[in-house]
């Protein structure tokens, strides 16, 4: 890693994948800290995903319970800054529409939209992007719900702010299509305030422009069809290839029954309990949505130890195989709202804590 990304002085490595490393910083400026993706340019996929959350995120204005992004530099030889429709922008975007890594497009320094050097003079190891984001000091939701004993109050408190988050986001045509706690990340404010949870990690996303909806068309209607996700909390129509915005809340009733039930799956992979709720099938985890896709009888009931039936129903309706069945999220927030501030005590729970271990389950990729 550079140690020379002006204006920022890079830390510690936080984690990493197949598309990347993600670092701690600190701004020379303010002295704030950040978390500074580390993105591949070596191949169009990992380019494509890294321009979508550049570009959602770049929309939509300040939320509380979603993840900010700063700014973001291109490394080519040199660092420089990109901003959304500019010339190095654009010059990314020939990349994902062309299928070749960067240093492959045909530019001359006489035809070179970026003006800046090009070519297999530049090693893949300097072709990077580089996403500044708001840091969340309390790691992902998976790691800190894991971490700690079931407390109603933490529940009642994330469920709230997840749905009111997915409503802001809906209310903005956008589609987050990979929902899962390992994508939602926690604030712990230093004053002591309760913690604050962060919606990231919008590389699949999907921004539903106004073009694409006619006048009597809303969100919740509108289809999509690329397979993406993450398999424990797609929906049973994302399986079939054909989906709204409504998949969305299939994935958030997922989040919710595993955050109350504390149910986990051990991935091989990277070597750490998952909140999941699953189908077990003899010895093979089955992903629910994937169960109700090929059976549409399966009865699936949530929250079996709840005593809270208002909740328990508004949670079964968000995981009904029929997406008309689900509520939109501005439906989901109001009602959750209602049914938390009556009895916020009925957020757990817990019967027993269920680990599987297995191979790590597919993610699906936007084609």
């Amino acid at each position: 890693m550079d140690p020379d990304l002006e204006p920022y002085q890079v830390l510690d490595e936080l984690g990493s994948g197949s598309f990347g490393v993600v670092y701690s910083a600190v701004s020379l400026k303010n002295s704030k800290h950040y978390a500074i993706k580390k993105i591949k340019c070596t191949n169009p996929e990992n380019i494509e995903i890294a321009l979508q959350e550049m570009w959602t995120l770049t929309r939509l204005t300040d939320h509380p319970n979603i993840v900010k992004m700063i700014e973001c530099y291109l490394q080519n030889g040199g660092i420089h800054r990109v901003k959304h429709g500019e010339d190095d922008y654009l010059c990314l975007v020939e990349v994902c529409l062309k299928g070749k890594t960067y240093h492959q497009l045909p530019f001359s320094n006489s035809h070179n939209p970026c003006g800046k050097q090009l070519g297999p003079n530049i090693p893949h190891s300097q072709l990077n992007l580089w996403l500044v984001m708001e840091y969340c000091n309390g790691g992902t939701m998976n790691d800190y719900l894991l971490e700690r004993d079931p407390d109603p109050e933490t529940n009642a408190r994330f469920m709230t702010q997840l749905s009111g988050a997915v409503s802001f986001l809906h209310n903005n045509n956008v589609v987050h299509r990979d929902l899962k706690p390992d994508n939602v990340l926690v604030c712990q404010p230093v004053n002591g305030d309760p913690p604050l949870v962060k919606i990231g990690d919008f590389g699949l996303s999907k921004i539903c422009n106004a073009s694409n909806l006619s006048h009597n068309t809303d969100i919740n209607t509108y289809q999509m069809n690329s397979a993406c996700g993450s398999d424990y909390f797609m929906a049973p129509e994302v399986f079939e290839g054909s989906y709204t915005a409504k998949a969305d809340i299939f994935a958030l009733g997922m989040i919710f029954c595993s955050m109350m039930e504390r149910t986990t799956c051990y991935d091989k992979e990277s070597n750490k309990l998952l909140l999941v709720t699953c189908i077990t099938n003899g010895k093979e985890n089955v992903p629910v949505g994937k169960a109700l896709q090929d059976d549409p009888k399966l009865t699936f009931e949530v929250l079996k130890c709840g005593r809270n039936n208002r909740l328990k129903t508004l949670v079964q309706s968000m995981v009904a195989i029929n997406p008309d069945e689900r509520p939109t999220a501005d439906e989901l927030h109001k009602k959750l709202q209602d049914v938390v501030k009556r009895q916020p005590g009925w957020t757990v729970c817990v019967t027993s804590q269920r680990s599987s271990r297995g191979k790590r389950k597919r993610r699906y990729t936007v084609s």
